[in-house]
């Protein structure tokens, strides 16, 4: 059954990484408007002690944010990182916790739990999470929703912070994952 996650992720995400080459490599140009100033106070390359104030949600998140994104907890069922099949057993276990005052619990499997703090764009499908701990991480997300469960949700990387190569299923959950025995 994971062999069969796994191979659906991939081909998710080579299809995504695919349609993402090709409208990156297009010849026609047109003009981009002004963009609105990030809610990011400081990214990693400003200042390398992020913390928990770096992340601000600019509009109070909606009914659907909040029962989307925080009712349970979140499973990382599956991940795929380009070019790189070995990185993408790093999230094996890993499990995150959004809360709606826009903080986040996470951990692998009943381990030691690390907060921090996650913000929506929801115009734009855009996650953006700061993970705590001894060397904090600032992660970018396009959020990709399933027609068929709300259950599900694709998280495709975006350069912004140099993920964009990882791509990530997750699965709601009542519980924390319980690791198999080996």
């Amino acid at each position: 059954m994971k062999n069969k996650i796994y191979l659906l992720c991939f081909i998710i995400a080579s299809f995504i990484a695919c349609n993402q080459q090709k409208s990156n490599t297009s010849t026609t140009t047109t003009p981009v408007a002004p963009t609105k100033p990030t809610a990011i106070k400081s990214t990693p390359a400003a200042s390398t002690a992020l913390d928990a104030s770096t992340l601000v949600q600019e509009q109070p998140l909606t009914a659907h944010a909040t029962q989307f994104y925080t009712n349970l907890l979140w499973h990382y069922e599956a991940a795929v990182v380009i070019n790189n099949p070995d990185a993408g057993k790093e999230y094996v276990g890993k499990w995150v916790k959004f809360n709606a005052d826009n903080t986040l619990e996470t951990a692998f499997y009943d381990g030691a739990i690390t907060k921090g703090r996650w913000i929506i764009e929801e115009d734009k499908n855009i996650l953006t999470i700061l993970e705590g701990g001894e060397r904090p991480t600032l992660t970018q997300w396009k959020v990709q929703g399933s027609s068929s469960s709300d259950a599900i949700m694709i998280l495709v990387g975006t350069k912004k912070y140099a993920n964009n190569a990882t791509q990530i299923k997750m699965m709601r959950y009542s519980q924390i994952p319980v690791k198999e025995a080996q």
